[in-house]
């Protein structure tokens, strides 16, 4: 999964592996990290944020271009955020409002 800056200021999905979960979509951004607002941070800074031994899983926050925000937990297995090879199972829920 690649990540980059939108002209808002948020960090988006660029592009994604055909294994990554369909939940998550090109144009989603992530708005927080395992509980941390990412907002106004860097690419760089949520990729380290989302990078991590595999088997271990991460809990995202993505913001859909509908304005819809969505809770997804990831389990890391195999490589890391940093990387479009990234393998993932996921599931998922819809976020309380405000998320």
């Amino acid at each position: 999964m690649d990540l980059a800056m939108d002209e808002a200021g948020f960090v988006v999905i660029s592009s994604k592996d055909p294994r990554c979960p369909a939940i998550i979509e090109v144009g989603d951004a992530i708005v927080r990290v395992d509980g941390f607002d990412v907002r106004g941070m860097r690419a760089s800074e949520v990729r380290a944020l989302l990078a991590g031994p595999a088997r271990t899983q991460v809990e995202l926050h993505v913001r859909k271009p509908s304005m819809q925000t969505v809770q997804v937990t990831v389990e890391r297995l195999a490589g890391d955020f940093r990387t479009t090879n990234t393998a993932a199972s996921i599931s998922a829920r819809e976020a309380p409002a405000g998320g």
